[in-house]
Order: structure tokens, then C-alpha cells, then sequence
């Protein structure tokens, strides 16, 4: 009806000498690819000072976020000023709808080739990893699986029947 449980004692630690503790402290980590992606104030400050605080997007009216030119998901997504732009709170919404909808017109075509290829609709994790290829990726990929449907297509008139998968 009840369980026991036992603990038993733990060994004791073992001390470390003198001379081994904090013989690491003076070397810092690496940032996370999230930490650089953010924007150091120094950065913001610049960005600002180039713009003359005026939205680089419409020209009219005064800036209130700093964007990244390549998104931060990506390898060249960093924190850095050559990679951001101020932009007003219209424009940070309009920006971000026409960059997806860029996105999407780019990997579309690859999207449809690997659809008709498997036969199926794509899943959301496959578009997903699509959409996360820079433009060289997506590039050679787009090749690749051309390649493949046409030779899966020129097979396929030649013998007469498909490849069994």
C-alpha cells in the first residue's frame, strides 16, 4: 500500500585546490546568435545620425525602430549598422508584409517542383526549411531537384512506367 523510498547519503564533494578555482574566470563566452543580432545602442545611435531621423523607407516622417536589412534568422542577420535601417511604425508593418510576400514568390516555384515531385502538399516544417535557405541555397536546390524531375521524367518515357519508390 505505501512505498518506501530510501535516500542514501550522497559522497561528499571533492574540494578543488586553491589553485584551480577561477583559473577560467578571465576568458568571457562567446555571444549567442541572438545576442548578435541585437542592436548595441552604439548601432542605434549611428542609425539614427544616418538617417537624420527620418524614415529611410517613405522619406517623410520621423523614424521609431531599427530594422534589420537581412533578417536575424539568417547567417548575415547581425546587429550591425551596414545590416540596419529606421523606419516609422507604418512602414515597420509594411516592410515586414512585403518581405514575407518576396520570400514566398522566391521559394514558390521550388515549392511547387518538390510538391509535384512527392506527390503531395508540402508540410509547414518543409516549407519551413525552404523558406529559411538564403538566395544561393535556394538557388542550387532549385537546380537539383529539376534535375531529378527530369531525369525522373525522361526515365519515365523511355522505359514507360515509373520508378517504384
Amino acid at each position: 500500500m505505501f512505498e518506501y523510498i530510501i535516500f542514501e547519503p550522497q559522497a561528499p564533494k571533492i574540494q578543488q585546490p586553491e589553485w584551480k578555482r577561477g583559473i577560467l574566470s578571465h576568458h568571457l563566452s562567446n555571444q549567442s546568435r541572438a545576442d548578435r543580432a541585437e542592436f548595441p545602442r552604439s548601432v542605434v545611435a549611428a542609425a539614427i545620425e544616418r538617417s537624420g531621423g527620418i524614415c529611410q523607407y517613405c522619406k517623410k516622417v520621423s523614424c521609431t525602430t531599427t530594422h534589420h536589412v537581412k533578417g536575424r534568422g539568417g547567417r548575415d542577420g547581425r546587429g550591425v549598422l551596414s545590416n540596419a535601417y529606421r523606419v516609422c511604425g507604418k512602414c515597420s508593418i509594411q516592410s515586414a508584409e512585403e518581405a514575407q510576400k518576396q520570400r514566398m514568390e522566391r521559394i514558390y516555384p521550388i515549392l511547387e517542383l518538390l510538391s509535384v515531385a512527392a506527390g503531395r502538399s508540402l508540410k509547414a516544417g518543409e516549407i519551413r526549411l525552404i523558406d529559411g535557405m538564403d538566395d544561393r541555397e535556394v538557388a542550387v536546390f532549385a537546380k537539383l531537384m529539376s534535375d531529378v524531375v527530369l531525369s525522373e521524367a525522361i526515365d519515365t518515357i523511355l522505359t514507360g512506367n515509373k520508378r517504384r519508390r
